[in-house]
């Protein structure tokens, strides 16, 4: 969708919907800078428009600009009292953006405005469910169908399924903080094994960040299938853990995968995202924590390193390097693996340079409100290009 957004700014530089829209995508990836710009030619183009205006209200919430959201948000429904699509429309930006908690106040309030809202009742369902509120998921999901009307959903119809059937044939063990949904049958196995390693893990990564966090439940699924469904809504996620923040998702050991992946690897992957996420309230951008975890994997156990060398040197050969200001991109298209390796080298290089306790700054910065510029100016002193140049010049080092 970037490269036809990209397309038709190309050919019409003034189209009002080709801005919104890339701003919009803009906004979702955390690229404040670009969305600042966008609003600011629209602001000349399309002033008075409602999306225009809405955007300028998710962008206020996410740089912690909450009086000016809510004061955006009055002028709206001054216009339009029954119109719901501004406040479902912020809880779409910002469960895209991982910050569910936060999402789920405006769908709430969507939803209260306009019951038929089907598409804030579906959001919803999807931000309880990230946020451990499985119960109130299926009631969302099921108040989603009944006010569609019939309009099918795929996703909603899948997330729904795989609700109901962790509802009916999974039980939960609670250990301390940690939580564990599981089958029955693999109960035994599974929490001679889990339980004490991911406490381990809870443990090990709590010290070196500096925060404890909160509960945590762990979801794991014999079928990939459910698995998938559960993470993204559909099946094929090409992907073995997911964390959503105070929910992880994981592949059973026990699964038709067993022995082809290592689920210490995978929990422990998934874990450090769970500290990541609760020491920045869900508000960094996915490649600093992706990057860290993938660092983490290493620390761990040095066999666990990814081996992307060859796609490294490719990238570096062809000035194919991902600039900071597009890595966080990189994870929603076909690049993401390399995202991963090359989230993981950027967060090796600074930590080499600069310590550790700097990326615990870096993620709390974010946590404040902070766009890349803006935190890596608060912590480090460089703009992305700076950090952009170093990068290249450590793989330079790497490769030779």
């Amino acid at each position: 969708p970037e490269d036809i957004v990209a397309e038709l700014l190309t050919a019409v530089p003034d189209s009002v919907r080709g801005l919104v829209a890339s701003a919009s995508a803009d906004l979702d990836d955390g690229q404040l800078v670009k969305v600042r710009s966008s609003l600011a030619r629209l602001d000349e183009l399309a002033p008075g428009r409602r999306d225009v205006r809405t955007l300028h209200a998710a962008l206020a919430w996410v740089e912690h600009d909450r009086e000016r959201t809510e004061a955006i948000l009055d002028d709206l429904l001054r216009d339009a009292p029954l119109d719901a699509v501004p406040e479902r429309e912020i809880g779409a930006h910002l469960s895209e953006l991982y910050r569910f908690a936060e999402a789920v106040d405006f769908l709430r309030r969507a939803v209260q405005r306009d019951p038929f809202d089907y598409e804030a009742w579906t959001t919803l369902g999807e931000c309880l469910a990230n946020t451990g509120d499985d119960d109130g998921a299926r009631e969302a999901l099921a108040k989603a169908k009944d006010a569609a009307d019939g309009r099918a959903d795929a996703f909603r119809s899948n997330l729904t399924l795989v609700l109901e059937r962790m509802d009916r044939a999974y039980v939960t063990e609670s250990y301390g903080s940690l939580s564990f949904s599981w089958r029955p049958d693999a109960a035994e196995v599974l929490r001679t094994y889990l339980v004490p390693y991911y406490q381990e893990a809870r443990e090990e990564l709590s010290k070196r960040y500096g925060h404890t966090p909160g509960p945590t439940t762990i979801a794991v699924f014999r079928k990939h299938q459910d698995f998938s469904v559960r993470s993204v809504g559909f099946e094929g996620f090409p992907a073995l853990g997911v964390c959503f923040g105070p929910v992880v998702t994981a592949v059973s050991p026990l699964s038709a995968l067993r022995g082809s992946f290592s689920w210490a690897r995978t929990g422990f992957h998934e874990f450090s995202h769970v500290v990541h996420l609760g020491l920045s309230n869900n508000r960094c951008p996915r490649w600093i924590t992706e990057g860290l975890a993938t660092w983490e994997e290493i620390q761990k156990n040095p066999t666990w390193t990814r081996n992307m060398r060859r796609d490294l040197v490719d990238a570096y050969r062809n000035d194919d390097l991902i600039p900071l200001r597009e890595l966080n991109r990189a994870f929603r298209g076909p690049r993401i693996l390399f995202g991963y390796y090359q989230g993981g080298l950027l967060c090796e290089m600074l930590i080499d340079e600069h310590g550790f306790p700097p990326m615990v700054r870096l993620l709390q910065a974010f946590d404040l409100g902070a766009d890349l510029d803006q935190a890596f100016r608060s912590v480090f002193d460089v703009t992305p290009e700076e950090v952009d140049a170093a990068f290249e010049a450590f793989v330079a080092r790497r490769i030779d």
